[in-house]
């Protein structure tokens, strides 16, 4: 059962992010739906790091960064499991992130220059675990995800930046 809590809370997290971009590429919801499956998402990858530190590493920093590390040489042939704090800088970014989004409401989503750093780190994050560490499957999902943030990039500059919401400048 714990396999299944790591592996579903992640898949959530992925499902979450994919389909809030699908969303904003085809110009469907509104602000506050696209929000809730953001923090959805963001909460889901919370769950998923702690079910991992939990079930998977009886919360040993020493033991992710060694898991990370065999994973990084068998996908890439890098030995490093320094991917350990990229993964933890991915899962604050994406929190801290739904939570401002939160707080200082809609605006927050606008598409301002922090917003495309944000944004970008995290589509390339979401992109490199997907094609490079995901299953072969997963391989799919992250040129979805890569194509549906392009596309939502290309249509929100044509929009001229009125925000990464298409609802955000109402």
């Amino acid at each position: 059962m714990s396999d299944l809590i790591v592996v579903w809370t992640v898949r959530l997290a992925i499902g979450c992010y994919l389909l809030r971009w699908l969303l904003v590429a085809a110009r469907i919801g509104t602000p506050g739906f696209h929000r809730k499956i953001w923090t959805v998402g963001a909460l889901s990858l919370l769950a998923h790091l702690a079910a991992a530190f939990q079930f998977v590493h009886r919360w040993s920093h020493a033991s992710a960064y060694q898991a990370v590390r065999v994973e990084t040489f068998e996908a890439t042939g890098w030995d490093s499991g320094f991917g350990v704090w990229i993964n933890y800088a991915f899962a604050l970014v994406w929190a801290f992130d739904a939570s401002l989004w939160w707080i200082k409401g809609d605006r927050w989503a606008k598409w301002w220059p922090g917003q495309i750093v944000v944004q970008s780190f995290l589509a390339f994050i979401v992109f490199q675990a997907t094609v490079i560490f995901g299953p072969g499957w997963w391989k799919v999902v992250g040129v979805i995800i890569a194509a549906l943030f392009a596309f939502a990039l290309i249509r929100l500059s044509r929009s001229h930046g009125s925000g990464l919401d298409h609802h955000s400048h109402e």
